[in-house]
């Protein structure tokens, strides 16, 4: 009897210490983090902190758009905070449900898996935890200052913080919130101490002492180039990526990790104890060389992304557009892997996830110097707005400035550093800038520019403009359109000039543009979107602006343009080849024409939303073949839209007088006089032949037909 009674109060004073555990459960959406998560650090949600690591290989487990990769090799583990414990973990795909009682739980060396979740299920304490002391380590040394945290615990109804410097009180304050970024900036020594209460019980952080000293001087001031004509032997210089405020930082076994930079009036100023890795540039014969201090940054041969330094100097090429350098080592440019922990390395100019890099060199502050233009290139041609900054690093400088437009002045202005100036008219620009201190001035720098419409007003130039420009960027085109033929996806159309375009959309072209065109419809002048050279060769205008689209207000007669063969010349036009014999080639759907001349030429049918009838291979007729004009391995091919059987053939030696063809409900009528009617379908096969004398009807089922009667041949339609 006493044990039990012994059991229930403990039990009972269990509860009134509010020791049990409250379960809390959090998901990582790897799917939805695709964009926010690239490995190599810790991303938290609610209390769960997740970290993916490389581990044993040199890719570590990062997002991608189908969720969480993991390679053969890596390390992912989870933890949260003091007096918190997890206990199951649960993985959509690959690893096995994890069971336990831990603070923090590794899995170690696993293998290739896509992830899309991972559930961790946690127990949060319902006792007073103890707060704790942040931003501060015990035992560091500070330079300048120092920025203090203090958590508040869940539970608390006060807490109390005392900071002493050099043995003294310094601060003390009763809170009843977190104390967020305290900032300490007095030399000393310093201890933090914090105590928080909920009324009955009272729990003590770990005191963090640490000393603050002076700041050394800063490394320098670097300045952005924007022309490499001024760059010059010995600088010493710095690779910024602005799109992420980052810099190149030291040689990590082969990989160049970034270090955050701060960028201001296209200047950084780099503190003491930075991990930007600052070269000394040299120029040779064979472009320049980047030495960091213990050896010279390398582009390797191999398939390798990696930037090494490397003991002897390799050279680069430089180039600098827009601001932006072009560094090409091996024919590969440097640039910065946004999906990989913004890593500096070596890839493909087309690599389409890399940010642009700049150079920036160490300037003095105190000494004068030229302004820098930055935004635009020197003799540069652009077909959107331009905005332009001018800068001068040097202290206490003011920039005069003038610019003209199309020879006529609109500008002259004098300013302190930066100006910053948009353009987005037509013309012929023209920036002239100097910095002046005192009685001081420096060299002028001069900067023409031209900005062009990206209204044009032909197919030829749309292609043209569009190739100039690439694919992202949005024209007008301001002629109107002829539809030629059209289908579930693409519109077929032609300018004034005969030139042809496709418009197309993957789904459905109707509900892009909220427009529906038959062929000879005119469409207006002003529709808009980009150009896109499929296969390299065939011109598209693809994402169409929906709202540039109206209604058709006149149609015109269209018709195929009669070719003997085509050409690249030819693509997108709406043909018809005639008198030609038709062969299977070797890929399916794909048939060889053959004119008359013995010239051949491929044609292709794609009976989902061109042509679905039959190819009337090897019959040994001539037939007319109908199509749009596309390119199948850079050669030119019909996309087969209909197949007729060529008039003449099929039918030769029938003779007799004139005769009258038409069609009524019951078939085909023919008035003629002691004659043979041979009547052919659209695929060129005989269906009937009778003898007429007088007025005949013959009857054959509802469609298209073509009828001979001696030298009297009509096309006729039975309904």
């Amino acid at each position: 009897m006493k044990k039990i009674y012994f059991l229930f109060l403990f039990a009972l004073i269990a509860s009134w210490g509010g020791v049990q555990a409250a379960e809390q459960v959090t998901t990582f959406d790897f799917v939805a983090l695709d964009s926010e998560y690239h490995g190599q650090s810790e991303i938290t949600v609610d209390d769960v902190t997740f970290l993916g690591e490389q581990g044993s290989t040199n890719t570590p487990a990062r997002c991608w758009s189908d969720g969480l990769r993991t390679y053969k090799g890596n390390n992912i583990s989870f933890s949260v905070p003091e007096g918190y414990f997890i206990t199951k973990i649960e993985f959509s795909t690959g690893l096995s449900e994890w069971t336990g009682s831990q603070k923090v739980v590794e899995f170690n060396n696993i293998a290739k898996y896509t992830i899309k979740t991972i559930t961790v299920t946690y127990e949060t304490p319902n006792v007073l935890m103890a707060p704790e002391i942040e931003g501060v380590v015990n035992g560091e040394t500070y330079y300048g200052s120092a920025l203090v945290s203090i958590s508040y615990p869940d539970l608390a109804t006060s807490m109390t913080y005392t900071i002493t410097k050099d043995g003294s009180q310094y601060a003390q304050e009763t809170v009843r919130y977190a104390v967020e970024g305290l900032e300490l900036n007095k030399v000393g020594t310093y201890k933090v101490e914090a105590t928080a209460t909920d009324g009955t019980n009272t729990t003590t952080a770990e005191a963090v002492e640490f000393t603050i000293v002076e700041r050394p001087a800063d490394l320098g001031t670097f300045a952005k180039v924007t022309d490499v004509a001024t760059l010059a032997d010995g600088d010493r210089i710095i690779i910024v990526c602005e799109s992420e405020n980052i810099a190149m930082a030291g040689d990590h076994g082969d990989y160049r990790y970034p270090a955050d930079v701060t960028i201001s009036d296209n200047t950084v100023v780099l503190p003491f104890d930075t991990e930007v890795a600052i070269f000394t540039l040299g120029v040779t014969d064979g472009g320049y060389t980047f030495y960091d201090g213990t050896g010279y940054l390398n582009a390797d041969s191999s398939s390798s992304s990696n930037l090494p330094t490397g003991e002897n100097p390799f050279d680069f090429t430089v180039t600098i557009s827009d601001g932006n350098a072009d560094i090409v080592g091996n024919t590969r440019y440097i640039k910065v892997n946004t999906n990989a922990q913004n890593r500096f390395a070596r890839y493909a100019a087309t690599f389409t996830e890399g940010a642009d890099v700049q150079i920036y060199k160490e300037v003095n502050t105190e000494e004068l110097v030229t302004p820098t233009i930055d935004g635009v290139t020197d003799g540069e041609t652009y077909y959107e707005e331009k905005t332009i900054t001018i800068t001068c690093p040097t202290e206490g400088a003011e920039i005069l400035y003038t610019v003209t437009k199309d020879n006529s002045e609109i500008a002259s202005e004098s300013a302190t550093s930066p100006i910053t100036l948009t353009y987005s008219e037509t013309g012929v620009y023209k920036i002239e800038a100097i910095s002046s201190k005192g009685e001081e001035t420096s060299e002028a720098v001069t900067v023409t520019f031209t900005i062009k419409s990206t209204t044009v007003n032909s197919i030829a130039e749309f292609i043209e403009v569009g190739k100039e420009l690439g694919e992202n960027v949005v024209l007008q085109l301001n002629c109107p359109l002829t539809v030629t033929y059209k289908n579930e996806r693409s519109i077929y159309a032609i300018d004034a000039e005969g030139s042809a375009i496709q418009i197309f959309n993957y789904n459905n072209i109707d509900e892009a543009i909220g427009q529906t065109y038959k062929a000879g419809d005119v469409i207006p002048a002003g529709i808009q979107g980009n150009l896109e050279l499929y296969n390299d060769d065939t011109p598209e205008i693809t994402n169409p602006v929906a709202s540039s689209f109206q209604a058709a207000t006149e149609t015109a007669e269209v018709s195929p343009i009669e070719k003997t063969e085509v050409t690249i010349a030819d693509v997108n036009q709406y043909v018809v080849v005639r008198k030609v014999t038709i062969a299977e080639a070797a890929s399916a759907n794909n048939y060889t024409l053959t004119n008359g001349a013995g010239t051949e030429f491929n044609a292709y049918q794609n009976s989902n939303l061109f042509f679905a009838g039959e190819v009337p291979v090897g019959d040994g007729e001539e037939h007319d073949v109908t199509g749009i004009v596309s390119t199948y391995k850079g050669n030119a091919q019909i996309t087969i839209t209909s197949i007729e059987l060529s008039v003449e053939a099929g039918v030769e030696g029938i003779e007799a007088e004139d005769a009258a063809i038409s069609a009524n409900a019951d078939g085909v009528v023919v008035v003629a006089a002691d004659a043979v009617a041979e009547i052919y379908d659209a695929a060129g096969r005989l269906v009937a032949a009778e003898a007429v004398d007088g007025e005949n009807v013959i009857a054959v089922p509802a469609g298209f037909y073509i009828v001979r009667v001696g030298n009297t041949v009509a096309k006729v339609v039975v309904r």
